[in-house]
C-alpha cells in the first residue's frame, strides 16, 4: 500500500508523517474568507486529483479539507473514491456539509452517538461507523501506569484534559463540582491555552465558588502525566464531540472515566465509565468510585486500528 499525506509541508502533521515513513504532498487549505488563497487551493486540489490513480482511496479527515475536495470534484468528469471521516457531530448541523455529503463520497463517523446525529439530519444517506483507535505503541505508556495504581482512599482526585475553549465544558464542570462538595478531593485541569477570555472566565468562577484551594489550572500537560496523578478522569464537554482520544488513554491506564451523557457511546458498555447530565448525576457517579480497571484486551480490541481500517474500507462507495 502506497500512502501519501496531503497537508502543509512545514506542519506538525507533515513532520509526524515523515517520521512514520509516510510521504508528504505539500498542500494548503486556508480559511475560505481568504478568497484568493481559497480559490488557488481549490485549483491545486483539482490538479492533485488529476494525479491520483483511479482506484486510489482518498480519506478526507476534516470538514475544511472535505469542503475543498467537494469544490475540486465539481470540476471533474471522473469521480474520485472519497471517504469523509468525521470526528465530531457539529458538521451534521451545518446545511453546507449536509448538502455536500449527499453528493460527494461516502461518510464514516467516529462513534455511534455522532453517527446517530448524522443519520437524523441526513435521512437516506448511508452513515458508516467506526471507533476511535490508538496504536499499541501509543497505548504502552498508559498501560505502564497500571501496576502502580491503587484505589482512591476517600474522596477522589479528579482530572480533566482539554483545550481551553467553551466547548470543553470546564466552567460547567466547576459549577457542578461546586454543588457536590465534599464528594471529591481535588480537580486538576490540564488545558492547552487557546481562548484567553474563557480562561479568565474559568478562573473567576473558581474564585467565586471558593474553590481556589482545590481546583488547579496547570496548563498543558502530557496525558500520561495527568493520569498518573488522578483517581478518575472527567470529560465534561458540552460541544459535539465523538470519541475523545483521552478516554482510550485513561482506560488503558486503568483510570475510570466520567463523561457527559452527550458523549456516551455503546463502545463504552461494560467498561469502567459513568455518564452524567447534572450535578446530582455527577454526585452519584463520584459515589460509585473506585471502579475496577478494564481488562487490557477490552481496550485494545475495541479501539484497535485494524477495526478502524475494516470500517474505512467497508465505507468505500
Amino acid at each position: 500500500m502506497k500512502v501519501r499525506m496531503v497537508c502543509p509541508a512545514e506542519s506538525v502533521l507533515a513532520q509526524w508523517s515523515r517520521e512514520a515513513g509516510v510521504g508528504v504532498v505539500d498542500a494548503d487549505f486556508p480559511a475560505f474568507r481568504a478568497v484568493p488563497r481559497a480559490l488557488a487551493a481549490v485549483a491545486r486540489s483539482h490538479a492533485l486529483l488529476g494525479q491520483v490513480a483511479a482506484d486510489a482511496l482518498i480519506v478526507a479527515n476534516s470538514a475544511r479539507v472535505q469542503a475543498y475536495l467537494f469544490a475540486a470534484t465539481r470540476l471533474r468528469r471522473r469521480d474520485a473514491r472519497v471517504v469523509n471521516v468525521m470526528h465530531e457531530q457539529d458538521s451534521a448541523r451545518r446545511a453546507s456539509a449536509r448538502f455536500a455529503y449527499r453528493r460527494f463520497g461516502s461518510l464514516l463517523v467516529i462513534g455511534d452517538a455522532a453517527a446517530k446525529a448524522y443519520r437524523e439530519r441526513l435521512p437516506g444517506v448511508t452513515v458508516h461507523e467506526a471507533n476511535n483507535f490508538l496504536m499499541e505503541e501509543e497505548l504502552a505508556p498508559f498501560e505502564a501506569l497500571r501496576p502502580g495504581r491503587r484505589a482512591a482512599d476517600g474522596p477522589a482526585v479528579l482530572g480533566t484534559l482539554a483545550r481551553m475553549i467553551p466547548e470543553k465544558g470546564l466552567v460547567e464542570l466547576v459549577d457542578e463540582l461546586g454543588a457536590v462538595r465534599p464528594r471529591w478531593k481535588r480537580l486538576i485541569v490540564a488545558a492547552f491555552p487557546q481562548d484567553e477570555a474563557y480562561e479568565r472566565r474559568l478562573r473567576a468562577r473558581v474564585d467565586q465558588l471558593g474553590l481556589t484551594d482545590v481546583v488547579e489550572l496547570v496548563g498543558a500537560r502530557p496525558a500520561a502525566e495527568l493520569l498518573a496523578e488522578v483517581d478518575a478522569l472527567v470529560v465534561p464537554s458540552t460541544g459535539f464531540e465523538a470519541q475523545p482520544t483521552v478516554i482510550i488513554e485513561a482506560l488503558a491506564a486503568g483510570v475510570p472515566v466520567i463523561v457527559r451523557s452527550s458523549l456516551w457511546s455503546s463502545a463504552y458498555e461494560d467498561l469502567p465509565m459513568l455518564a452524567y447530565d447534572s450535578s446530582d448525576d455527577l454526585a452519584l457517579a463520584l459515589e460509585r468510585l473506585p471502579l475496577a480497571p478494564a481488562e487490557r484486551s477490552a481496550v485494545t480490541d475495541r479501539f484497535a486500528p485494524e477495526s478502524f481500517m475494516r470500517a474505512l474500507y467497508g465505507a468505500i462507495s
